[in-house]
């Protein structure tokens, strides 16, 4: 008994001191009250930071939008007024000598401008659109490099000389200064006047005409190994990927000439199988440049491997249509030029050698390309000056191959991608109708009399008919 009561006893003394440890009801709540309170707070203040960081934001971009509505603005006054805005810092003037309109006639005087000319124009971009493209024109038609020192190409040295309406043509491939006036004169052709040539010395000019030169060489260089086996078959093309194949079975054709004890070996610039189709050895002056794979590279560039493949196939007596406008068609190129043979030329060479990259000389080969451009060119045009025969015949070769152009300069097949492709329905329509016809003839000579009551044609061949109401035609 006495045990029961001492725990009784100090059960209670425990609860009396937990009791009096315990902080009264009313200051847990304020507490709860206060803690409930800072947590609003706490919240009050993010949505405020964050309505501030919206704010901010949307600032920001009514800010972006005026600053683009203020360029948009300044570039239109600047189309307008052809002035620089009023941000674009001022440039230097400079005299501007105009070029006459006939670039052979000795003694013309230069036409009056058809508007001032200042070097503060600011190109739009279907300017800086039509010079990059007169760029890759001027590779296809006149040359891929530029007369400079050493083994360089500067289109520099060529837009920048004043325009020489006396300049001797005769004398073109004398100097580097007479072959950058000869350049210059062809651009003047492409530019077919004043309007864009005036501009040649302005920066936007020099940079786009440079761009569309070295595109060009580019795609063409990189055009001619990927698609080889539509240019050239597959008997050749399947030696043209590696360069130590192509060196062992195409170094003779390039020129390729071995080492001796007087002398390392190198690559001849004319003495070449490539260069006739008669595959001679050394240069002869009736079979020059007659190989016909020189078409089908310029077919390649201006319509496309598969057009090259066609020509290669029919001999250049079919022209595929692309179902797409080609390059030939945009760039307007429908004739014959030195250049483009001696360009495809070059191009030949390149693609059958061990280089990989096209330059003005060749890093593995050693090969003088641009002094080999420059020599075919001066060959080619010396005789087609001359009217050498078989020079003017080789011109007629590639106008009816490339071009389908006859002698009389009527074009046997149409120009446009539309046009061909009626010339290719009517040629399917006329086929078709010839197929007709003579199965009708057969049928009639056999005397099917069922098929004689519908024109001599059965129920599919009627209902072809029908389908084409051409196509019955006699």
């Amino acid at each position: 008994m006495s045990a029961s009561r001492r725990n009784n006893t100090q059960n209670s003394r425990r609860n009396g001191n937990n009791s009096e440890n315990s902080p009264p009801r009313e200051t847990v709540e304020a507490m709860q009250r206060r803690i409930r309170e800072l947590e609003n707070e706490n919240s009050q203040l993010e949505n405020e930071n964050q309505d501030k960081e919206d704010a901010l934001r949307e600032h920001q971009r009514e800010l972006h939008a005026q600053q683009q509505e203020l360029t948009q603005a300044e570039r239109r006054l600047a189309d307008a007024t052809n002035r620089p805005s009023a941000r674009a810092s001022k440039k230097r003037h400079r005299q501007i000598v105009e070029s006459p309109p006939n670039s052979g006639d000795e003694g013309a005087s230069p036409p009056p401008p058809k508007r001032p000319h200042s070097d503060d124009y600011i190109p739009s971009a279907d300017d800086e659109r039509a010079v990059a493209n007169l760029g890759r024109k001027f590779t296809i038609l006149y040359g891929m490099w530029f007369p400079s020192a050493n083994y360089t190409s500067k289109v520099d040295d060529v837009l920048l000389l004043d325009y020489d309406p006396a300049f001797n043509v005769s004398s073109r491939f004398n100097t580097n200064a007479t072959k950058a006036q000869g350049q210059l004169h062809d651009i003047y052709k492409l530019c077919e006047g004043e309007e864009l040539f005036r501009y040649r010395k302005d920066s936007w000019f020099r940079r786009s005409f440079n761009y569309g030169v070295r595109q060009q060489v580019s795609d063409t260089a990189n055009r001619l190994r990927s698609h080889c086996w539509e240019i050239f078959g597959s008997d050749v093309a399947d030696h043209l990927r590696d360069p130590q194949d192509r060196f062992d079975h195409f170094a003779r054709r390039i020129g390729y000439r071995p080492g001796t004890a007087a002398k390392d070996p190198y690559y001849s610039t004319i003495d070449c199988p490539f260069l006739h189709s008669t595959g001679c050895d050394t240069f002869d002056l009736e079979d020059a440049y007659t190989n016909d794979e020189f078409c089908w590279i310029m077919v390649a560039i201006t319509r496309g491997p598969e057009a090259a493949r066609q020509a290669r196939l029919s001999d250049g007596k079919e022209m595929y249509i692309p179902p797409t406008t080609v390059k030939g068609d945009n760039l307007k190129i429908s004739r014959t030029t030195a250049g483009a043979i001696a360009a495809c030329v070059t191009f030949y060479k390149y693609t059958f050698s061990r280089d990989v990259e096209l330059r003005p000389r060749g890093k593995t080969t050693g090969i003088e390309y641009k002094a080999d451009f420059d020599e075919h060119l001066e060959h080619i045009l010396k005789m087609h000056h001359d009217k050498v025969p078989s020079m003017m015949e080789l011109f007629k070769k590639w106008d009816y191959k490339v071009f389908g152009i006859k002698e009389d300069g009527d074009h046997t097949r149409p120009d446009t991608a539309a046009d061909r492709r009626k010339e290719e329905h009517d040629r399917l329509r006329t086929e078709m109708r010839a197929k007709l016809n003579a199965l009708r003839r057969e049928r009639e000579q056999n005397g099917d009399q069922d098929d004689e009551q519908n024109g001599g044609l059965g129920r599919e061949e009627r209902r072809e008919m029908e389908d084409d109401p051409d196509a019955g035609g006699n």
